[in-house]
């Protein structure tokens, strides 16, 4: 059975592991700040509502400000997050008694 790190590891670099278990391993730092690079792109890239507030700016200094500023609406998801880790925390990630 493959192990993982504990789910309240911050940080797993991986970096100990040979290059094909660190490639198939989805729970590393690298492969989280990657993954994320790339949603964060083809959110920001199809999202028509932030394209048009970063188009509408008079220079590129408010389009960098429109464009930084259009997370809020991202705050309820990890807000539902943050609400789990918490749960995770206070049940000390007991399985639920069935």
């Amino acid at each position: 059975m493959e192990r993982h790190p504990p789910k309240l590891s911050i940080f797993h670099t991986g970096l100990g592991q040979t290059p094909a278990r660190f490639f198939a391993d989805p729970l590393t730092i690298f492969a989280g700040i990657i993954g994320g690079a790339f949603l964060s792109m083809a959110s920001h890239g199809v999202d028509h509502i932030i394209i048009q507030r970063v188009l509408t700016t008079n220079n590129l200094r408010k389009s960098q400000i429109a464009m930084i500023t259009s997370d809020h609406h991202r705050f309820p998801v990890s807000s539902f997050s943050r609400i789990g880790v918490l749960l995770f925390i206070f049940y000390k990630g007991q399985a639920s008694a069935e």
